[in-house]
């Protein structure tokens, strides 16, 4: 994360997981929070498909679809979920969807944005937990692990 003056809502660092990263990050261009919600749009996409849309096992190649391929989508899938991913994985960033654009879009169904912001819902699911550190709905495998910077 990156935190950006009010005055200066620019950056220009490259940095994030490849699969993730806009078309502007990978072009060196300065970038804002459009970045945001173009990984929004590559984690939706995961969350349908349980693989992000421009997955290569070669990095170049991946690169290569960030910045030149549209998204795939099943044939069976939703226009909406189609429609909604697409406008988030829309390579110009002035273009990209964003809250103002997306917020009534037919993908949400009946949700309301408007409930959710003022935290009206009641979550389906509320973790006991026994301090704020409590890790035990989490998997083992991963709270054993040391922590470790990347390389």
């Amino acid at each position: 994360s990156k935190d950006v003056s009010l005055c200066n809502d620019q950056t220009s660092t490259l940095c994030g997981t490849l699969e993730y990263l806009a078309p502007e990050i990978l072009k060196k261009e300065k970038y804002s929070f459009e970045v945001d919600w173009w990984a929004l749009g590559v984690i939706t996409y995961e969350l349908f498909y349980k693989i992000t849309p421009f997955y290569h096992r070669n990095k170049e190649n991946i690169i290569q679809s960030i910045l030149n391929s549209p998204p795939k989508f099943s044939p069976t899938t939703d226009i909406s979920v189609i429609d909604f991913i697409s406008s988030l994985l829309t390579k110009d960033p002035k273009k990209r969807g964003n809250l103002e654009t997306l917020k009534y879009h037919k993908f949400w169904g009946n949700l309301d944005l408007n409930k959710v912001l003022n935290k009206e819902y009641q979550p389906l699911f509320i973790p006991c937990l026994k301090s704020p550190i409590d890790v035990k709905y989490f998997d083992p495998s991963f709270t054993r692990e040391s922590p470790s910077d990347s390389p």
